[in-house]
This record gives structure tokens, C-alpha cells and sequence, in this order.
């Protein structure tokens, strides 16, 4: 779905919360990239709970204002890049469209799961307005330029260059076989390189 959902003015496009839409919340105003970085996967069910219990700076929604939303923005951005690039730290924004992906985020998510049952908390909504606002949004006058002496972003020294450990990409999932698979959906959307023939009987 992520695959054929992928450009909002065609088909649309599909975004995820991990493991849920309350992950926005999840973030402390003075917050450390390990402050909940992940969660194990079996837990998942009492997430929402979780939320109201240990993060607590960010409940009320009706107090989100610009620098809050900013604080929100930067916090995705560089989450996203840790979970796809291994490194919690601002990236640009033809970075951010071509390399952080919904499809990208989820392969990481997937093998994060199948190989040590965790999932990282990471909200799809400050993405979103990312995408939506575009190249601006990295301008002067652009979200992400937002300052609040009151809301700050550190790496922990383990995340400034690398996530807390190692994944080991599943080959199917690889950079190479991926946009091999995404060129064929393609071809086949647009009637290239497809053929017809016989129903192929076999005994």
C-alpha cells in the first residue's frame, strides 16, 4: 500500500504512526534522543496508556502554538533520518524527499521488529507538514527555523552517530531490489515492458 499510496496528487499518499497516532505527543520540551527512543513491540497494546503516564509536557493540544509544532517538526525529521540513515541530526530537504521515504520507514520498522521485537515511536503528522509546506519550511521564515529557548533537541552520545543498535537490512529490502520493484509497479501502471498471453496450464 505504501508503494501504490505514494504521491498525494495522484492516488494519494499514506502516511504511519508508530505504533500510533499519541506518538506526537510522546516528546519531552528538554528532550534526549534516548528518552523513548523505541518500545518493545509486545507492548504496543498499552502505548496509549503509557502516553499519559510519561509524557507529559505536550497533553494539552489546544496549547500547541508554532514553536511547539517546530519543536514537533525537527524532533520527525531527525527521528525519521535515525531510523533510515542511522544518525539523529538535521538533514536538508532534497535529503528529506528523496531519502526519507513512508516506504523507507516502514522496511526499518519491519526489520527492527522481526529482529529485536522493538518499534520506534515516531509521529507521521510533523512529516506531513514538511511534505506539505515543502522547501520553505527549511527557509528563514520556514517551521523548522522556529526557536524556543524553552524546547531543545540533544543526541545522546551513543545516537550523534549511530542508532542505539545494529540492523542488519533483510536483502529484500534493499535499496537496489526496492527500486527495482517500484520501476516494474510502474511500468505495469503505465503499460511498459508487459506482455500478453495464453492461460498457461499445468498438470
Amino acid at each position: 500500500m505504501l508503494i501504490f499510496f505514494d504521491n498525494e496528487t495522484e492516488e494519494g499518499k499514506l502516511y504511519i504512526s508508530y505504533p500510533m497516532v499519541e506518538a506526537l505527543k510522546d516528546l519531552s520540551a528538554i528532550n534526549v534522543c534516548d528518552n523513548r527512543c523505541c518500545i518493545n513491540y509486545n507492548e504496543s497494546a498499552l502505548y496509549k496508556r503509557s502516553i499519559h503516564e510519561n509524557a507529559r509536557d505536550f497533553q494539552d493540544t489546544r496549547k500547541y502554538n508554532n514553536a511547539i509544532w517546530a519543536h514537533f517538526c525537527r524532533h520527525a525529521l531527525m527521528k525519521a533520518n535515525c531510523i533510515v540513515a542511522s544518525a539523529y541530526k538535521m538533514i536538508d530537504y532534497k535529503m528529506f524527499i528523496n531519502t526519507i521515504t513512508q516506504y523507507k520507514i516502514f522496511c526499518k520498522q519491519r526489520n527492527t521488529i522481526n529482529q529485536y521485537q522493538k518499534i520506534y515511536i515516531l509521529s507521521a503528522f510533523p512529516l506531513f507538514l514538511l511534505e506539505y509546506f515543502g522547501e520553505k519550511s527549511w527557509k528563514d521564515n520556514g517551521i523548522l527555523m522556529l526557536e524556543d529557548n524553552n524546547l531543545k533537541l540533544l543526541a545522546c552520545e551513543q545516537c550523534k552517530q549511530r542508532i542505539p543498535f545494529e540492523i542488519s537490512a533483510d536483502p529484500f529490502y534493499s535499496d537496489e531490489h526496492m527500486s527495482m520493484l517500484e520501476q516494474r509497479i510502474d511500468d505495469i501502471e503505465h503499460g511498459r515492458n508487459i506482455s500478453q498471453h495464453e492461460l498457461i496450464e499445468v498438470e
